[in-house]
């Protein structure tokens, strides 16, 4: 007698879209945790899941959102977090210069096997942590150097 488990590419590919089903409402719950009276916007296609929330900046200045992207990669799920803004660095006369403001930047990735149910707590710890330091990057910097030569100012750009 023979036994005969169905196993192959196929199989792979529904346990990574099963786990990016799952991982994805976890994805949400963290996105939710960032800023309670902002909605998540969700958008899933061949599998992969796209999360997105609004992001305010303490100042008002430029508009900001935060995105995790689940997706297969190789035979595993990986899950990316990071931070896409307007803002930019004050140039020397007074416009807005081309340089890119990298005190509000953050990014997190982490890879997980087909199965996981979900999130670890250091990473969802990384990300809640990092995305605040991130929103406060400016004020924190100018607060650490109060010195006038050493103060940053970020315009909408």
């Amino acid at each position: 007698m023979t036994g005969c488990v169905e196993s192959g590419l196929r199989t792979l590919e529904r346990e990574i879209e099963g786990t990016i089903e799952v991982l994805g409402r976890a994805a949400e719950e963290l996105l939710r945790l960032t800023d309670a009276d902002e909605t998540v916007s969700v958008e899933s296609e061949d599998g992969e899941l796209r999360a997105i929330i609004p992001l305010r900046f303490p100042d008002g200045i430029g508009e900001g959102v935060i995105i995790a992207e689940l997706f297969r990669y190789h035979d595993s799920v990986r899950l990316d977090v990071h931070i896409e803004h307007n803002r930019r660095f004050v140039a020397p006369r007074g416009g807005v210069s081309d340089r890119r403001c990298f005190f509000n930047d953050f990014e997190a990735s982490i890879t997980m096997p087909p199965g996981t149910a979900e999130l670890p707590s250091e990473f969802r710890k990384k990300v809640r942590v990092g995305i605040e330091v991130a929103r406060h990057g400016v004020q924190r910097h100018n607060r650490q150097f109060a010195q006038p030569w050493h103060q940053v100012r970020v315009v909408a750009g």
